[in-house]
C-alpha cells in the first residue's frame, strides 16, 4: 500500500493518509517546498539504522523512548536533516540518474509517508541542511566535478546555486540561527579539512579552525556562536567545540572509539553524536560541555548520523 500526504492551504497543513489508488506525486524536483504542520512538535533525533537489514531513517526521543521508523524501503537512506521539526530530508540511492552509485536528496514527513525529491543531478548530492526558516536547503554536490556546497532557495523557484568552487573538498554545511551564515568543512589551501564560515550567499569565506588535523561535520548552536565538530586532532576522531571566531577550542569526548557527526539540541544544552565506543555505531547524547554521555539507541546494529530537530 502506498502512503501519500495531502497539503491544505488555509492554513497550510500536512496530513498523512493511506491511499492505494492515489496518483504519483506531481511536480518537478525543485518545486516550492511542501506545506508544513503548524502544531507544536517535541524535539526528536533522526538517524539512519540498518537494524532491519538496510539503512532506513528513524527518529527517537532524546531519552531513548518513542522510536519511529520514518522510511521503510529496500534502498539505502542515510544522512537525515530536519526541516522545522516537521519533515526529514535524507540521502537516498533510489533515484538513479546516470550510474548506480548516484545519491540524491529526498524529503518526507516525520512519521513516514511518500517523499518528495529535492535534487536531480548525474552526480551525488549528499549531506543536506535546512535553513532555520525552512526556505533554503544547503547540500554537498559533485555536479561541478568535485564536492562543493550548493544551496536551493525555494523562494526563488528552487534553482540550485553553487556557493563554493574549491578544486578540492567543500561540504557538510550547517546553518546559523539567523540563516545568514553557513559553516562547512573544506580543504581549501590545506592538505587537511578545516571548518570554514561563509555568508549564505557564498561570500566572506574564512577558516574557523587551523592546524594539521582533519576537522569535519560542523554543527552550529542555535543559541550561540559555538560550533561543534569532529576532529582527528589527537589521532583518534573525537568531538570538539569552538567559537565561530576561532577561539575557545574545547575537547568534549574522550573514548577509545570514533566519536563523530555531532548535532546540537534546539536549546543548545545537549549534543547528539555518533559513537563507536561500544564496538558498533550508536547514537549518544551528552551535555554541551561533554558530560554525562548516554547511549539512546542501544542496538547491536549500526545507528549513524544523528540530527536533532529544531
Amino acid at each position: 500500500m502506498r502512503r501519500t500526504y495531502l497539503a491544505l492551504t488555509a492554513p497550510m497543513l500536512l496530513l498523512a493518509c493511506d491511499d492505494a489508488s492515489a496518483p504519483p506525486a506531481p511536480g518537478p524536483a525543485h518545486a516550492t517546498p511542501p506545506a508544513l504542520m503548524t502544531i507544536p512538535i517535541l524535539p526528536k533525533i533522526a538517524f539512519a539504522s540498518d537494524r532491519d537489514g538496510d539503512n532506513d531513517i528513524y527518529s527517537i526521543a532524546p531519552d531513548g523512548g518513542t522510536l519511529v521508523k520514518v522510511t521503510d524501503t529496500e534502498d539505502e537512506e542515510t544522512q537525515p536533516a530536519w526541516d522545522r521539526r516537521v519533515r526529514v530530508s535524507f540521502t537516498t540511492d533510489r533515484y538513479i540518474v546516470h550510474h548506480d552509485d548516484n545519491l540524491e536528496q529526498s524529503v518526507g514527513p516525520r512519521n513516514g509517508g511518500i517523499e518528495e525529491r529535492l535534487t536531480s543531478s548525474a552526480e551525488p548530492d549528499t549531506y543536506g541542511a535546512w535553513s532555520p526558516d525552512g526556505t533554503k536547503f544547503a547540500f554537498t554536490s559533485e555536479r561541478s566535478g568535485n564536492p562543493d556546497v550548493w544551496v536551493i532557495d525555494f523562494k526563488t523557484k528552487g534553482v540550485p546555486k553553487q556557493l563554493t568552487k574549491n578544486p578540492g573538498f567543500d561540504g557538510h554545511p550547517a546553518w546559523d540561527a539567523s540563516g545568514s551564515y553557513l559553516v562547512y568543512s573544506s580543504d581549501s589551501g590545506s592538505a587537511v579539512r578545516r571548518i570554514w564560515k561563509m555568508n549564505a550567499t557564498g561570500t566572506g569565506k574564512y577558516p574557523v579552525t587551523y592546524g594539521l588535523s582533519n576537522d569535519d561535520f560542523p554543527n552550529w548552536d542555535m543559541q550561540s556562536d559555538r560550533v561543534v565538530f569532529s576532529s582527528d586532532l589527537p589521532g583518534d576522531i573525537e568531538i570538539y567545540s569552538i567559537n565561530v571566531n576561532g577561539f575557545g577550542l574545547r575537547r568534549l569526548t574522550m573514548s577509545p572509539g570514533i566519536d563523530t557527526r555531532p548535532s546540537y539540541s534546539p536549546n543548545g544544552n545537549q549534543i547528539a553524536f555518533e559513537s563507536h565506543r561500544d564496538g558498533n555505531a550508536e547514537v549518544y547524547v551528552m551535555s554541551r560541555e561533554g558530560g554525562n554521555p548516554v547511549n539512546v539507541t542501544n542496538d547491536p546494529d549500526e545507528d549513524t548520523g544523528p540530527a536533532w530537530s529544531h
